[in-house]
């Protein structure tokens, strides 16, 4: 689960994919037609609390299976925290949700 989470859930930017196909494969509205995009805009959604608690809970899933120096799983954790400190790169559309911008 640590692996999974870690290695696939987690993306390179530092935020979790929510949706998913069955071969792990994230669903996005990326590069959709704008009907699409609204009727789906939850699948871009980043929740940058679910990623704080997220990177803690890694950290101590890591602790708990005795694994040693686990320097990955640490460098994605930091990864996710420090995605907080880029939330200049992201638009509040309203008080409740965060989406992410069109990066291209």
């Amino acid at each position: 689960m640590l692996e999974i989470i870690r290695d696939t859930i987690t993306t390179p930017k530092g935020y979790l994919n929510l949706y998913f196909k069955r071969d792990w494969t994230p669903i996005s509205n990326k590069r959709q037609n704008p009907d699409s995009i609204k009727n789906n805009s939850g699948f871009d959604h980043v929740s940058f609390g679910h990623d704080i608690e997220t990177a803690y809970l890694l950290i101590e899933a890591s602790k708990v299976l005795g694994i040693k120096n686990d320097t990955v799983t640490l460098r994605k954790a930091k990864k996710m925290v420090d995605g907080i400190k880029n939330m200049a790169d992201y638009s509040i559309e309203d008080i409740t949700s965060v989406k992410r911008k069109e990066y291209q």
